[in-house]
Order: C-alpha cells, then sequence, then structure tokens
C-alpha cells in the first residue's frame, strides 16, 4: 500500500509546510510528554508539592488536548 500527498505550490505552501514537518512536531511532542512524565516520576530532590501539582496540570491539559485527535499516542 501507498499513499501519496499532493500539494499545488505556491497556493497550498502553507499545508506543504504542515504536513512535511509533522515528524518533527510529532517527535517533539513525544519528547515533552517524556518529560513530563519523567519529572513526576521521578522529582528533583526539594521540588515543591506546586510545582509537581502544576506540572500534572501540564500533562492533563496535554492529553486532553493531544486526545481530542483522532490518532494514537
Amino acid at each position: 500500500m501507498k499513499g501519496q500527498l499532493s500539494f499545488t505550490l505556491p497556493e497550498e505552501q502553507v499545508a506543504f509546510d504542515v504536513a512535511s514537518h509533522a515528524f518533527t512536531v510529532s517527535s517533539a511532542l513525544w519528547h515533552f510528554k517524556q518529560f513530563l512524565r519523567n519529572e513526576l516520576k521521578h522529582p528533583k530532590d526539594g521540588i515543591s508539592d506546586e510545582t509537581i501539582q502544576k506540572i500534572e496540570e501540564i500533562q492533563e491539559f496535554f492529553f486532553e488536548e493531544f486526545n481530542k485527535f483522532d490518532f494514537e499516542e
């Protein structure tokens, strides 16, 4: 099976740029997700409860927004 995307340039330049950078954005999101997970799983010494709570809120927001789209994490 093959898939192919086709763009009429320059009219669809923005859509082309989004599609051609999708893997990079996906990778950055994955690294951000891992960063949040690691900060919660292995908190640094002296980190406050308020900071941990804020990280949990950010992680929850991240997943809520991510899950609005129809693709796997």
